[in-house]
């Protein structure tokens, strides 16, 4: 009875530590976020939040709401309004749920290999990593494809274990969901392909048996690609969101980068990157002693930071939310360092290398060691944030829900406005982002003729105000037909910047 109260506990133990980073990451957040009070942390989350309410409200994507994203996460919050309604503070904690399982992935992937202290330490780093922690609880397409992706990694560690090909099956498929949240996940599939082949090249050396043939290895990886490629389709044609022009073509447009100048390039990656400096030394000593000891299969995380490097080098415009792309994997190996310093204290003969000045043995663990506590040490400066962006705009929302009943249709370039009125957009202007217009997929002309077409009761401008009305046509259109009620500087830098409402001038009475 003793002995069974006694597992009782160490499971318990156990269970505990593993859920030390997940907690410490809701904590950092409701201790250092103020997620429920921030107006809005990134324009695309109005963007996000508006596509899912019309798809809430029966409005289909691609046909009518044009979307250059998959459609996976914009169907989750449509499902989750269902549950908690149209609210931006519980679409937040939905998002941060996806952080919670991408550092749960995480943490797990790193404990089964280094143990709970580098694990521990490594998702420390990741959460603290610059941005992470906002993008937690922004409602923002990268992080839950990211989630996706790294849970499908661990699930792949789990097939290497156990050997069972559910597992490799399910590691397929959820990297299909996470190309259907966000396709720059994509580069995964060759690594995770060579993470599938090194491993067994390994086992096929020490061991000949028929098991682990050549033909074996290829039905794992083809098992394994053909669950992404029937996932991925199936969902598409299910949403019907296999659109070259929309979901590619958006994407990839010269005019899209000669809107963006030399410094959204490479200066700008390492203006990001420097934030983590710390990290990045330690991940290169653990980088140069994996090398060393040609730990093939270790290197999974290197080889990840140094495709999406270049994949970001020549990728423009840079956001600062690809920061996800490297942070993650400069965290994976920042890890290794932490393992490298606490495997070098664990042996016997530690106290002797160092009495004899072994420089083999105590060079890379020495510099591990001082690397660790130099990004131990930057943690305390790295939790307190500025994130959120406080908003006059709750004055606009006000006046959208004061004339709420006789509003069908409301255009506003800053769609988080209406969200939080719980009113919808003009399908065709849901998305009306930086890099669409830069595309040219969408000009002032279409806008006029948008609202020509669905003669918005209202009209709220507040991002791109001067630059709308700069256009003749609108003007006149709002000149024409609306009366603005509303006028405001947002900005005090720019003194340009002007929200505005307006009301149709035909409205219903009652109002």
């Amino acid at each position: 009875m003793l002995s069974h109260v006694k597992f009782d506990r160490q499971r318990f133990r156990v269970i505990a530590l593993d859920l030390l980073a997940p907690l410490l990451l809701i904590l950092l957040v409701v201790f250092d976020i103020p997620f429920g009070r921030t107006f809005e942390f990134d324009n695309d989350e109005g963007i996000n939040l508006m596509k899912a309410f019309l798809y809430w409200k029966g409005i289909p994507l691609y046909t009518e709401t044009w979307n250059d994203q998959p459609p996976l996460l914009t169907v989750i919050l449509s499902a989750w309004f269902n549950i908690v309604g149209s609210s931006v503070v519980a679409t937040r904690l939905l998002i941060l749920g996806f952080s919670i399982l991408l550092i749960g992935s995480f943490y797990q992937i790193l404990k089964d290999k280094l143990g709970r202290l580098p694990a521990l330490l490594g998702s420390l780093f990741l959460m603290l990593s610059w941005s992470y922690a906002k993008l937690s609880v922004s409602v923002m397409i990268g992080l839950p494809s990211l989630a996706l992706a790294v849970l499908s990694v661990y699930i792949l560690t789990l097939y290497q274990r156990y050997h069972h090909k559910i597992l490799l099956i399910l590691s397929g498929g959820l990297l299909a969901l996470s190309l259907q949240v966000k396709l720059f996940t994509v580069f995964l599939i060759p690594l995770v392909v060579l993470l599938i082949l090194i491993p067994e090249q390994a086992i096929k050396k020490a061991d000949q048996d028929k098991q682990n043939s050549l033909s074996s290895v290829i039905k794992k990886v083809a098992l394994w690609l053909g669950s992404v490629a029937i996932t991925y389709l199936a969902i598409g044609g299910l949403f019907n969101s296999i659109h070259y022009d929309q979901l590619w073509q958006s994407h990839v447009e010269d005019s899209i980068k000669n809107q963006y100048d030399a410094t959204n390039g490479v200066p700008y990656l390492l203006s990001i990157i420097r934030n983590d400096l710390d990290l990045v030394g330690l991940a290169a000593i653990a980088t140069l002693s994996l090398f060393l000891q040609r730990r093939w299969a270790d290197l999974f995380p290197f080889a990840w930071f140094l495709t999406a490097l270049l994949l970001l080098l020549n990728h423009r415009p840079i956001w600062y939310h690809h920061y996800l792309l490297l942070s993650i994997p400069l965290a994976w190996l920042a890890a290794y360092g932490v393992a490298i310093a606490v495997e070098f204290f664990r042996q016997a003969e530690w106290r002797d290398w160092m009495q004899s000045l072994n420089v083999k043995r105590i060079v890379i663990p020495g510099v591990a060691l001082i690397l660790m506590g130099v990004a131990i040490a930057s943690i305390p400066a790295k939790i307190a944030s500025p994130w959120g962006r406080p908003s006059s705009q709750w004055e606009i929302v006000e006046i959208l829900e004061q004339h709420r009943d006789q509003t069908r249709w409301v255009f506003s370039d800053r769609p988080i406005i209406p969200f939080y009125a719980a009113l919808p957009v003009p399908p065709e202007v849901a998305v009306l982002s930086n890099k669409r217009l830069a595309a040219g997929n969408f000009t002032y002309d279409n806008l006029l003729e948008v609202l020509q077409t669905y003669r918005p009761e209202q009209v709220v401008l507040a991002r791109r105000t001067q630059e709308i009305k700069s256009h003749r046509g609108i003007y006149r259109f709002l000149r024409q037909n609306y009366t603005r009620t509303y006028a405001k500087a947002y900005s005090r830098s720019d003194p340009t910047a002007i929200a505005e409402h307006y009301l149709i001038k035909d409205l219903p009475q009652g109002s």
